[in-house]
């Protein structure tokens, strides 16, 4: 809803301007009717979604990010905090000490966040003709994803196969 609301915001001129031109052709009660019948509805919509909306979104990930986790990981590339924050499930300010983060499904590992010095356990899952760029990039800016490049279908998705699993000291910890 947040994000409606923002499109509904930057259409408020332009709905104003109509409203003005409008006045030559409608009836001064028309028009009230018609604004009346607008902000209920969208009053109605708006304070149905803040009543039911939830506070922790941002740390989680939504259906469709899911889905593309699980079928095309590639494609889902936020920056490397809010994958961190939302597969963690919690605010950090840094989170360098839980890397590697790893989002799998069904067992297998579909995407890893990683910082440079653990790259070496994960060379193995980068497919050979993107490793060398894939370790360049990560050695760069000293974090980033190893994508899995298989696409998998599997619908619906099934939310036990998946799980997450971080550094935790000095092994790894399932999260989920």
């Amino acid at each position: 809803m947040m994000y409606i609301n923002r499109y509904t915001v930057y259409m408020i001129p332009i709905i104003i301007l109509i409203t003005i031109y409008s006045l030559n052709y409608y009836s001064l009660n028309k028009l009230n009717i018609i604004l009346f019948i607008g902000f209920i509805i969208t009053a109605s919509s708006t304070v149905y979604y803040l009543v039911n909306y939830d506070t922790s979104n941002c740390l989680k990930f939504n259906d469709v990010s899911q889905i593309v986790l699980v079928v095309a990981p590639r494609y889902y590339n936020p920056p490397c905090d809010v994958f961190a924050e939302r597969a963690l499930g919690g605010e950090y300010m840094d989170y360098s000490d839980k890397l590697p983060i790893i989002y799998t499904y069904d067992g297998f590992p579909r995407k890893i966040l990683t910082d440079y010095e653990h790259i070496n356990e994960f060379e193995n899952y980068i497919k050979p003709q993107y490793k060398e760029e894939v370790i360049e990039n990560i050695k760069k800016s000293n974090i980033g994803y190893i994508n899995s490049y298989e696409i998998l279908w599997e619908f619906p998705l099934d939310q036990k196969k998946t799980h997450v699993y971080y550094r935790q000291g000095i092994g790894l910890t399932q999260l989920n």
